[in-house]
């Protein structure tokens, strides 16, 4: 059962490759797509869940465009046995409580200060800012003609204590 999710959503993964040019997707869409398989293929020190009930928190900036299509995309989904809660928060809010953060659509000092406070936090900070990946952000993802594509920074994973699985790293663009 377990490897048999696990190969769909090694295909969801592909499939999110696509462009979206050539697919009814969304921009939004495939970088949903995205996230959500990046969780799959990711691990988190044990510690980071008090309970087996906890909920797996994707964070996203609460006035970003593509937090409600996450709402939508996410309903009723699980990432390690777990379902999925979505948290809109602000620059202020505690990031700390995520295991992923989506932080496009914050504003550049505010996305400096979130990653500065996550620095060697069991969070997987997803971002797309042309210097994310060198701003401590673990996934950059990045626009490639009609094509998104993602590199991954490995130290700032090893910093967090996530252990990125082989299968991802393959398919990024850059592993640094």
């Amino acid at each position: 059962m377990v490897r048999g999710i696990q190969r769909v959503s090694w295909m969801i993964l592909l499939v999110a490759r696509l462009t979206w040019a050539e697919t009814q997707y969304s921009a939004e869409d495939v970088k949903c797509a995205y996230t959500l398989n990046f969780a799959k293929f990711i691990d988190w020190p044990p510690d980071v869940f008090g309970s087996p009930r906890d909920g797996f928190h994707i964070c996203v900036p609460a006035q970003g465009a593509i937090a409600d299509r996450m709402e939508a995309l996410y309903s009723g989904q699980r990432v390690q046995n777990r379902a999925i809660e979505l948290l809109k928060l602000s620059e202020r809010d505690s990031w700390s409580r995520c295991q992923v953060a989506y932080l496009n659509g914050l504003a550049h000092g505010a996305r400096e200060r979130v990653l500065s406070a996550l620095r060697g936090k069991p969070v997987l900070t997803i971002g797309e800012s042309h210097e994310f990946n060198r701003e401590g952000g673990v996934i950059q993802l990045r626009h490639a003609g009609v094509h998104i594509r993602f590199s991954v920074n490995l130290n700032a994973a090893e910093k967090a204590r996530l252990r990125i699985s082989s299968k991802l790293l393959k398919l990024a663009e850059e592993v640094r």
